[in-house]
């Protein structure tokens, strides 16, 4: 399959980026929290708004968004994505937005999602980096929940 170079756009204030593994980090999600995606189906295609310009007017991908409570992985958005870049990638880029943000969590809480988090990421992203992506078509896929458009 082609592959096509993508940079991936900068997180928001708070978040990380991490280079992923995709076996390791399908291992640790919820699953019914996986299951909460508004399409079910998984068409070989990128939303159109699943990218954005940066200031050179080139293209960068928006990170699927999670965080990691006890040790088990959550979306905050990018169920989606995170599903088709895994039919063709072994290393996901994604968006770490927090472990254990509860008041309630117990400092053995974040020591174990803190040892999940160095298991499954392979290294931080920097803004220069570049990742080969499936060349797929880039559409509209229909109303996004996450991104209200």
């Amino acid at each position: 399959m082609l592959k096509v170079r993508v940079k991936i756009s900068q997180p928001n204030s708070g978040e990380e980026l991490h280079l992923v593994s995709t076996e390791r980090l399908l291992a640790v999600i919820d699953s019914k929290d996986l299951a909460c995606r508004s399409s079910k189906e998984i068409k070989d295609a990128f939303h159109i708004y699943w990218f954005t310009e940066n200031d050179e007017y080139e293209k960068e991908f928006i990170a699927p968004s999670l965080y990691i409570s006890k040790g088990i992985a959550y979306f905050m958005n990018g169920r989606h994505r995170t599903v088709l870049l895994s039919k063709y990638l072994k290393e996901i880029p994604l968006r770490l937005a927090g472990l254990e943000g509860s008041a309630f969590s117990t400092k053995e809480d974040l020591k174990l999602s803190t040892r999940v988090l160095k298991e499954i990421s392979i290294r931080k992203i920097e803004p220069q980096d570049e990742f080969e992506f499936p060349d797929l078509r880039i559409e509209y896929l229909g109303y996004d929940v996450n991104l209200g458009k």
